[in-house]
């Protein structure tokens, strides 16, 4: 389980950021809204401070990151046993299948037409609450029994450095640069993102 937090958390929680940066650099509305929602925070935030009850936007906007850009875009599965689909499809044992999270994270029929838009706000209810998926829709992390252990502490690193950031600096990213997809088991960006930060006032 340590060896899985290491090895398994490295690559994956990075690349996030990187796509995290990507797309803030291309929302500056997004951002004033999560430095708006980090006034108080302060240098040394904790668990509790950037819990999704208590800075919602911030979570509702790393959850829809990942749902654009997980950071293990196919994932690849083997069933031990005979199983049945709940769509009554019939899986023999020694079967292999895949699924896509990063597919999966932009169908119309789950998201709704503007599936392939970066919009926080689908996260949070009418009273501005965080709303959690189920996991069977949202795959970045797997679900049930294979849900990933690693989960809440990505989210804390993600949530935590972006706190950090955003509170006193602002994202530009270099112009000209082509953002896309590396075809590896984790998918950075190709060739890297080139990202500078400009002081600003702190929250």
């Amino acid at each position: 389980m340590v060896l899985n937090f290491i090895i398994a958390g490295r690559d994956t929680t990075s690349n996030a950021l990187t796509w995290t940066m990507h797309l803030l650099t291309e929302h500056t509305e997004v951002v004033e809204r999560v430095r708006s929602e980090l006034v108080g925070v302060g240098a040394s935030p904790s668990f509790d401070d950037l819990s999704a009850k208590r800075r919602p936007y911030l979570h509702a906007m790393v959850s829809e990151v990942l749902r654009l850009y997980p950071s293990v875009p196919m994932e690849l599965k083997a069933a031990l046993e005979d199983d049945v689909l709940p769509d009554g499809t019939f899986v023999p044992a020694g079967s292999f299948f895949s699924f896509s999270p990063y597919c999966g994270g932009r169908l119309e029929s789950l998201w709704g037409p503007d599936a392939a838009s970066f919009r926080p706000e689908r996260w949070l209810n009418s009273r501005g609450e965080f709303e959690r998926q189920s996991s069977y829709r949202y795959t970045t992390f797997n679900a049930g029994f294979r849900l990933c252990l690693g989960m809440d502490m990505a989210l804390l690193e993600i949530k935590a450095m972006v706190a950090l950031l955003l509170r006193q600096y602002k994202p530009v990213k270099k112009a000209g640069q082509e953002v896309c997809y590396a075809l590896t088991l984790t998918c950075p960006v190709k060739n890297g993102l080139q990202v500078s930060f400009e002081r600003t006032a702190a929250v």
